[in-house]
């Protein structure tokens, strides 16, 4: 015997759903489930990626990368977890999202801290509190050790950082940009922003100003430089290396041989510089030692910054 299902109270799982402005085909999402396909230093595989493939070739509006360890300290809990505590993983993990997106679907990621569920038998074992799995204790003798505050700020950071890195931005909109976009700065964000507009707005012109005579100078490679010139030149992205902008103005961006681009959006992307104020100099030339960190000496990941900030401290 058969049975019927009435199928209307589900109708609109298959119309299409928003998250903020971010655009899903159906309102099916599929959670994240630890799969442990990763290679030993967390980097995904090809059987990873083959996996999310599929769960994206099945319909899925939203498919959630399984829960993925942010720092190598203490949150990674299985052998062969997902990781995103260097930028080793990064590369791995565009491949994984532009595989998922080709198939229609959006991703997502869990970023996760094992906590007391940390199943690899090492130390250390850290946690919210000493309060300890017994189950767990009996078979790896492991107690968990609390967290410091600074260790759980700085993983909140890492955490933050790594979704910044990782997101899949919300579709950018003809309206939002207009029909000129002229981006300052040929580092990375500058880049990846450029390449974004570029290739969801393709009616606008885009065009890169970097100043130095190649892109990235004096950044940390994130990305293949063989590849980049071609995806920013496949995407139809004006790239003028040598050339220095000297202003912005309502009309666009003013250049240093005189030229004015015009431009409906500016985005900046020129980084930061160690700021020589008044008062560092008048502190120097009186012998006090001053030290500059964070992104006041060289751009980086918050990591970086508190990793200097807690060095220096403990030095002085």
């Amino acid at each position: 015997m058969s049975t019927a299902v009435d199928a209307a109270p589900f109708a609109s799982l298959a119309r299409p759903g928003h998250i903020g402005r971010l655009e899903l085909r159906n309102r099916a999402v599929k959670s994240p489930q630890a799969t442990a396909t990763a290679n030993q230093d967390g980097t995904v595989t090809q059987r990873t990626v083959d996996h999310y493939r599929r769960l994206g070739e099945g319909g899925t509006g939203l498919v959630m990368v399984e829960y993925t360890h942010v720092d190598d300290d203490a949150s990674k809990a299985i052998h062969n977890q997902i990781g995103l505590s260097r930028r080793e993983h990064v590369a791995g993990l565009g491949w994984l999202a532009d595989v998922v997106r080709s198939t229609g679907a959006k991703v997502g990621i869990q970023l996760a801290h094992g906590g007391r569920q940390k199943f690899l038998g090492t130390r250390p074992l850290k946690s919210a509190s000493t309060s300890s799995w017994s189950e767990v204790e009996a078979v790896e003798g492991n107690v968990p050790v609390p967290m410091t505050a600074v260790e759980i700020h700085r993983d909140a950071d890492l955490d933050v950082a790594a979704g910044v890195t990782t997101r899949t931005p919300a579709t950018v909109r003809p309206e939002d940009v207009g029909s000129c976009v002229v981006v300052v700065g040929g580092g990375f964000q500058g880049c990846e922003c450029a390449l974004r507009i570029a290739r969801e707005v393709p009616s606008a012109t885009v065009t890169l100003v970097e100043q130095h005579e190649s892109l990235q100078q004096g950044d940390e490679v994130f990305t293949d430089l063989m590849a980049l010139p071609r995806l920013l030149a496949e995407a139809g992205v004006d790239v003028r290396t040598g050339t220095r902008a000297t202003g912005v103005t309502v009309d666009g961006v003013s250049l240093a041989d005189g030229e004015l681009l015009e431009a409906d959006t500016v985005v900046l992307a020129s980084g930061r510089r160690e700021a020589r104020d008044p008062l560092r100099q008048a502190l120097a030339e009186r012998g006090q030692q001053v030290v500059t960190i964070g992104s006041a000496d060289r751009s980086g990941r918050v990591f970086d910054a508190v990793h200097s900030a807690f060095f220096t401290g403990r030095q002085l």
